[in-house]
């Protein structure tokens, strides 16, 4: 009887701890579940270490949330994030506002006579106000430079976008980094998410509903709770607990001066890699002549990467054939030949860098893929003499 009674009792409370299990689990999945829909409804800033996560808005009609201050004192380097390098960290301050049509520009900025568009590097969240290209070409030219970077647009939003704030005969300043994939010719306007939304509930006169939309979509895609989960992780994978899956992603190279900086994995191999600079000029002479249609003068800037800039600064030095500046001076020189002017920041920004490592200084952050505020001087001052002169 005694062993019916245990095998009975043991059977019970097996049924209770699987009754346990049972509850337990869904109970902590639906709680997970709540936790996730209520972070959601938060703003980005709050779980994002620099503004470009913070207030980027892709596929609405604003690239960034518009009319919006961004102040972030512990903002730190891609690379140092990408690598999962904590202690390879620069924290610095930044304060980044956008105008009302969502770009990185001081409010009541006015009719411009030129208009910068390209990519991060021209956006300049990584700097933040008044050290922006476009706010340094606008204090060396005198007049206002209008900051519209933030991915290269399709050519209508181009044309669009410079009609309503550039007087004909100005300037198109296109920024185009040495990585970027040169995109297809086209004519057509790519619509964005939410003017699709417009366009499909104008014939039942819902088009209000667009923004909220835009605003769901915006926040269904980013789930907080992964984020803070694979922080929480990434503290475990730092290469002592567990092996670091992500440090491969990025270079930790010593300079002449013995310092460390942090570069994309990637760009060493690239900077070796010979390329055909036909189909960029082929795409840049299109360009140049649908803009010269609508009054406009094209100038493309080539920015190179950070490692193309300072692999002649490595302690290790960098063996092998630099394709890189090959790369992009036979592209100054293919877009010059067709008529397009461009200026590369190859040489200059080389320079400055030697320059400044002498001082312990730099003109790319350590942590992180983008120039600073001292290289974006260098690279206005570049463009400036650069531009072409006036119609």
């Amino acid at each position: 009887m005694r062993t019916e009674g245990g095998g009975t009792g043991g059977a019970v409370a097996t049924l209770e701890r699987v009754a346990r299990v049972g509850v337990l689990i869904p109970a902590t999945l639906a709680c997970a579940a709540v936790a996730d829909l209520a972070l959601r409804t938060l703003p980005h800033d709050r779980f994002s270490f620099r503004a470009w996560e913070a207030v980027r808005t892709p596929g609405e009609e604003a690239p960034f949330l518009p009319n919006t201050r961004y102040h972030n004192d512990r903002t730190y380097g891609n690379l140092s994030a990408i690598g999962n390098l904590p202690a390879a960290r620069r924290y610095r301050s930044v304060t980044l506002t956008t105008d009302a049509l969502g770009y990185a520009n001081p409010p009541g900025l006015g009719r411009a006579a030129a208009i910068v568009f390209g990519s991060s590097f021209a956006a300049g969240t990584e700097i933040g106000d008044d050290s922006t290209l476009a706010a340094q070409l606008g204090r060396l030219a005198g007049h206002p430079v209008y900051n519209a970077a933030a991915d290269e647009p399709n050519f209508a939003e181009m044309r669009d976008l410079t009609r309503s704030l550039v007087a004909p005969g100005g300037l198109v300043i296109l920024e185009l980094p040495e990585n970027r994939q040169v995109p297809g010719v086209t004519r057509l306007h790519v619509m964005n998410r939410t003017a699709r939304c417009r366009e499909g509930m104008a014939s039942l006169r819902l088009t209000r509903v667009c923004p909220a939309y835009a605003w769901i979509t915006r926040h269904a895609r980013v789930s907080p709770l992964v984020i803070l989960s694979q922080h929480v992780l990434k503290r475990v994978e730092d290469g002592r607990w567990l092996p670091n899956p992500y440090a491969g992603l990025v270079l930790r190279e010593r300079l002449r001066d013995g310092s460390e900086m942090l570069f994309l994995a990637d760009e060493r191999a690239e900077y070796h890699t010979r390329r055909s600079q036909r189909d960029a000029v082929r795409y840049y002479r299109w360009l140049a002549s649908r803009l010269r249609l609508e009054g406009y003068t094209l100038l493309v800037v080539l920015v190179p990467v950070k490692y193309t800039v300072y692999a002649p600064l490595l302690e290790r030095g960098e063996a092998g054939r630099d394709e890189s500046a090959a790369y992009l001076d036979r592209l100054r020189q293919g877009l010059a030949a067709v008529g397009v002017p461009a200026v590369d920041l190859t040489a200059p920004l080389r320079a400055a860098a030697a320059a400044a490592l002498e001082r312990g200084d730099y003109v790319y952050y350590p942590d992180d893929t983008h120039w600073n505020a001292a290289g974006v001087v260098v690279a206005a001052a570049a463009v400036h003499r650069g531009r072409p002169a006036s119609p």
